[in-house]
């Protein structure tokens, strides 16, 4: 006999809530094999790597995250719009906003008006953080091939297409 509960899970894009019925959990939950669980767990290590990045060349997590999700998409050479780069990022808007505001002071990002529509102000990089660019990416690419070394090169190319596999459909 099987009791159930209601677990809620939102739908962020459309703002429904979807509900569906569940299982009580029993309490000989096995860590091991739950993949929330795991997934938590290692993104918590692969977070630890990120820090470390950023501590390395004096930026904190957000701002390093900023710099790299701009180098990411090379066919965007017009930037992004804060919405943009706050949704690649996972990060609230007005998180992103006040890391984005220092950026500029500093003179890493700038604010472009878009061409197209004069409403929308796009965030690129300036030539200073460009070359932080170039430190951030031979630096992220040498974590990418720890984690290479680490897992084995099959392994990685099927742990990163099972993620982001994850990451779509989950969205």
């Amino acid at each position: 006999m099987y009791l159930h509960i209601k677990y809620d899970f939102l739908i962020a894009q459309e703002g429904v809530a979807d509900t569906v019925d569940a299982p009580v959990p029993s309490f000989d939950l096995d860590l091991a094999s739950n993949l929330p669980y795991l997934l938590a767990q290692a993104s918590a290590l692969a977070s630890l790597q990120i820090d470390a990045l950023a501590k390395s060349v004096g930026m904190s997590r957000n701002e390093t995250k900023t710099i790299l999700s701009l180098i990411s998409d090379t066919g965007r050479r017009q930037g992004h719009t804060l919405n943009e780069l706050a949704e690649i990022m996972m990060v609230k808007q007005p998180t992103l906003s006040r890391v984005v505001e220092g950026m500029v002071k500093n003179g890493l990002l700038k604010r472009q008006t878009a061409a197209a529509d004069r409403r929308t102000v796009n965030i690129t990089l300036t030539h200073k953080g460009q070359e932080q660019a170039t430190i951030l990416a031979d630096r992220a690419r040498a974590v990418e091939y720890r984690f290479q070394d680490k897992l084995g090169p099959q392994e990685f190319k099927t742990l990163v297409s099972l993620l982001n596999l994850v990451v779509t459909r989950l969205k």
